[in-house]
């Protein structure tokens, strides 16, 4: 009778045990073959599919860029074999949520980037899904700390090739050793122009324009301040010019979202339409046009700088990617709370202070 007892305690204890012992097991065994899972995803391109792992269910989620995207991703993910079970079998089930029914296809597939004299960047354009959003802002912030604005970065298919994404990410690092300018990808057609103090920045941004992945084609049009200086007009009617630019703005107001450099309203966009148009006239060419952006007294002195400066600068990229202003043409700077029209007391002062002016001088 004792040795029966005995042999039931023993049993009981090992139950007790094995009830511990065989979720941790199955648990670690789960999470090894979710994380099996997702290093072959993501290694085979499929990084858009996230994986969570429940018992022997694999359950993917994310955006794919299109149908056959999904579906390639989700038998991979089926597939993937258990490297650190015995045998190196596959035992898992895969449940997709996978969506691509939202993402629309984009054509011609762009890409564009300004940076203005300031400093400050404006991104648009199109990216295949947030990682690759993400990845490009992180990138933009490193090379122009505080001064990135996403204009509108969409999520959309029709991304050329893989190579298409390290394109934009190598010409953010060149744009970024410009004074000023411009990237520009459409498709696999590439573009760099701007202008730039140091022949030898000069002659490195061109040899990255001229040796791009093979179906590729890049120009630059990079120069130093010297040849664009004598390639402007001698003369310029300044006065003309800024009479006209005056004229067309008037008591017109640029608008902006809230404590954010994004242009808003249509009546800022036509604003801005029309003031490129004049940006191109005979009465201002060969002028220089300088975009100052102020602010009201509201915040930090530090804050207000770099709003105006950021502001200044999708001004300057709306003109130049939109209207097609010359980059060498055009300069952004922000003058913060330091240039003020009004009485920051009050509520319509603070209006008039909040302002983008457009000032003309004569290119020298």
């Amino acid at each position: 009778m004792g040795n029966w007892l005995k042999g039931i305690l023993i049993l009981a204890l090992l139950a007790i045990f094995a009830s511990f012992v065989w979720p941790f097991n199955a648990n670690k065994r789960s999470a090894e073959m979710g994380a099996t899972i997702q290093d072959n995803l993501n290694s085979n391109g499929f990084d858009f599919a996230k994986v969570n792992m429940s018992g022997n269910v694999a359950r993917l989620s994310g955006t794919a860029p299109n149908e056959a995207a999904s579906i390639a991703a989700t038998d991979l993910a089926a597939n993937t074999k258990c490297e650190a079970c015995e045998g190196k079998k596959t035992w898992h089930k895969v449940v997709s949520d996978l969506d691509y029914s939202k993402i629309a296809t984009a054509s011609p597939y762009i890409f564009n980037a300004v940076k203005s004299d300031a400093g400050a960047i404006v991104l648009d354009g199109y990216v295949r899904n947030d990682a690759e959003k993400a990845r490009v802002l992180r990138e933009a912030e490193n090379l122009f700390p505080g001064k990135v604005t996403d204009r509108t970065i969409k999520i959309a298919a029709g991304e050329p090739n893989a190579s298409w994404g390290d394109i934009v990410s190598s010409n953010l690092k060149e744009l970024s050793m410009l004074d000023r300018g411009q990237f520009n990808i459409s498709d696999k057609v590439v573009s760099l122009s701007g202008y730039v103090g140091d022949e030898d920045v000069k002659a490195g941004v061109d040899a990255t324009l001229a040796n791009l992945p093979n179906g590729y084609k890049g120009s630059s049009d990079v120069a130093v301040p010297q040849a664009i200086m004598e390639e402007m007009p001698a003369q310029a009617a300044v006065a003309t010019c800024q009479t006209l630019l005056d004229g067309l703005k008037g008591a017109n107001k640029i608008n902006f979202e809230l404590n954010k450099a994004g242009i808003k309203g249509e009546s800022s966009f036509n604003l801005l339409n029309a003031l490129g148009a004049a940006a191109k006239a005979p009465e201002c060419a060969g002028a220089r046009i300088n975009v100052v952006g102020h602010t009201d007294s509201g915040g930090s002195d530090a804050y207000n700088q770099g709003l105006s400066e950021r502001r200044a600068a999708s001004v300057v990229a709306y003109l130049v990617q939109e209207q097609d202003i010359d980059i060498t043409r055009i300069s952004a700077e922000g003058k913060g709370e330091t240039s003020p029209i009004a009485d920051n007391a009050t509520a319509t002062g603070r209006a008039a202070n909040r302002r983008i002016e457009f000032i003309v001088t004569q290119a020298q």
